[in-house]
Parts: structure tokens; sequence; C-alpha cells
């Protein structure tokens, strides 16, 4: 019995600050259903964000316009978003020269391939 007096006049005594508690999650539970129904983000959701935020700052990484962290791509990654295909035909046209090497009394011949000089495309687009 003394217990349940001990509970009650503390109950009693801590009442308004009890109740402050209680009307405190009742309003952020009616303001996030008020966010959902509007499309908005929760209180959770936003504070969640900030936080991500403040790592991606103190790491030094960097967001775009909407708060998305920027993603890291490999240069490869990059080039296939911009590559655009190059159809070719390879035409093979060799110069080469011969050269005689005399040396100490043995005869030696050399022969000198030139290197292509230019390659010649056709860009061919496709609509």
């Amino acid at each position: 019995m003394g217990i349940f007096l001990i509970i009650l006049i503390v109950i009693i005594l801590l009442w308004p600050q009890i109740s402050r508690f209680l009307q405190r999650m009742a309003m952020r539970k009616m303001e996030d259903m008020v966010r959902k129904a509007a499309g908005q983000p929760t209180r959770k959701e936003e504070e969640r964000r900030r936080k991500q935020e403040r790592r991606a700052e103190s790491r030094g990484e960097r967001s775009d316009f909407y708060g998305r962290p920027r993603t890291r791509r490999h240069p490869a990654r990059l080039l296939q978003l911009v590559a655009v295909d190059v159809e070719f035909v390879e035409i093979k046209s060799y110069s080469a020269s011969t050269l005689d090497i005399d040396q100490e009394g043995r005869q030696r011949s050399v022969v000198i391939e030139e290197q292509i000089s230019d390659v010649e495309y056709t860009e061919i687009r496709i609509s």
C-alpha cells in the first residue's frame, strides 16, 4: 500500500510535465500526418537527411542542387554516357622500303615501314 501511495504522489507531482509531454507527442503525430497528406517528408525523415548532410559536409563531400549526394563515378562509366558508336572500315595500305647495311663484311637488309599518319572517319548520326 505504501508503494502505491508513493507512486501516486510522484505522478501527481509530475503531472504537468507528463501532460506537456503527451501533448507534444500528439502534436508531432498530427503534424506528421498532415505532412504525409501534403507529400512532404516527416520530421524523422528530415532529421535523418540533416544528419546525412552534416556527415557529408564534415567528410568534405558535396551535394547537388536537390541535396542528393554526388556520386563518384568511374571515368569509364562517364565515357559510356557520352560515347558514340562509330562504324569504320579498315584500309590496309603499307609502304615499305628496304635498306641494305654492310657491317664488318656481313650484309644485312632492314625493312622500314612507315606508320599511318592520320585516320579518317565519317560520322553517322541516327536520329
